[in-house]
């Protein structure tokens, strides 16, 4: 549901921009941003990151899925290695 909000909030947002600068540019006025609009691309920005790393983790399980799927067809195989850790110390 993240991802919804997120991308509802950022397309309302530049369509609000997109009609200001269509005005502007209709009247031959100058664009000037206010203090309100950059809180707003910064909050958008924020949006946008979320939808970003939301698609990350999407495509995390997507390939966990395709490997698991790999595994079952005998695509892939899993193999028990022994291995020993050892705790390094920075000072």
């Amino acid at each position: 549901m993240l991802i919804v909000h997120c991308s509802s909030l950022v397309k309302t947002n530049l369509i609000s921009l997109q009609e200001q600068l269509e005005l502007s540019m209709r009247n031959g006025t100058g664009f000037n941003p206010t203090q309100q609009l950059l809180t707003t691309i910064n909050e958008d920005l924020e949006a946008l990151e979320s939808i970003y790393q939301c698609g990350l983790s999407q495509e995390r399980i997507s390939n966990d899925v395709l490997s698991l799927g790999r595994i079952q067809l005998g695509a892939s195989s899993l193999f028990l290695v022994c291995l020993q850790l050892m705790r390094r110390y920075v000072t």
